[in-house]
């Protein structure tokens, strides 16, 4: 009777660590997730301001003197 409850104990214990390390794991890679979300944002925004630079250093200085004009 005694063996039948550790061995019932142990179970549930093994059970309950697996339980907790799946979960563990999914959490850490809804982390990732958001890191690579974040990422990529930022990936994109750089790529525009790389895209502005470029424009800017290819432009005419006179069409690009007026556009600076314009915006103030």
């Amino acid at each position: 009777m005694m063996f039948g409850a550790l061995l019932l104990w142990f179970a549930q214990s093994l059970l309950r660590s697996r339980r907790e390390k799946r979960l563990a794991a999914r959490e850490e890679a809804a982390a990732r997730g958001l890191d690579e979300t974040r990422r990529l944002r930022e990936i994109d925004e750089l790529h525009e301001r790389l895209a502005v630079l470029e424009r800017i250093a290819t432009d005419p200085a006179a069409r690009t003197a007026a556009e600076i004009e314009r915006l103030r």
